[in-house]
């Protein structure tokens, strides 16, 4: 999660550990936030390919029907 304010950005990684939401400052693994949101681009671009083929499986079940 990127987060601004007027001396700049900074930078959290935001997860789940149980039922707590723990958030890491990474501007100290400056080379970390760039795997990172490599990480999260990679994982949008499948989550959209996945919802594409869900609704291509609910129109082909329409069609068989």
């Amino acid at each position: 999660m990127k987060k601004s304010n007027k001396s700049g950005d900074y930078y959290y990684l935001t997860y789940r550990n149980g039922n707590r939401v723990v958030s890491d400052y990474l501007v100290k693994y400056s080379d970390k936030i760039r795997e990172v949101q490599q990480d999260i681009d990679k994982r949008k671009h499948l989550e959209r390919l996945v919802k594409n083929l869900k609704n291509e499986l609910k129109l082909i079940a329409k069609v068989v029907k």
